[in-house]
């Protein structure tokens, strides 16, 4: 049975067969300071998704009574994704280097 999960951190939208999961729990994301769900794969493979397991044990249900999921597969642009990765990883670092050197100028 396939159910429509968010790639953890990505935003990006991927269809789960729940048959072939053996464990899902959650993870503390550390750098983040965010919780994710982890799924592993019956292959030994996982992902992390932003759904909880409560989010995702319902629309199991859901699907096994053939209720209808939101499919909706939008994602951001090409444009969007670099903006948020360039903020995401490249401007702290450029920041912190702008203020460190503006810090050893003033002495």
């Amino acid at each position: 049975m396939f159910v429509k999960l968010t790639y953890y951190d990505k935003g990006t939208p991927t269809l789960v067969n729940l048959d072939n999961v053996n464990t899902i729990y959650p993870v503390f994301d550390t750098s983040r300071g965010r919780v994710s769900t982890k799924i592993q794969f019956n292959d030994g493979t996982f992902m992390n998704v932003e759904e909880s397991i409560g989010d995702i044990q319902k629309m199991e249900q859901e699907a096994k009574l053939g209720l209808y999921q939101d499919t909706s597969y939008d994602t951001a642009s090409v444009e969007e994704l670099l903006k948020e990765s360039f903020n995401r990883t490249l401007r702290p670092r450029i920041e912190k280097n702008y203020n460190q050197r503006e810090f050893h100028n003033k002495q």
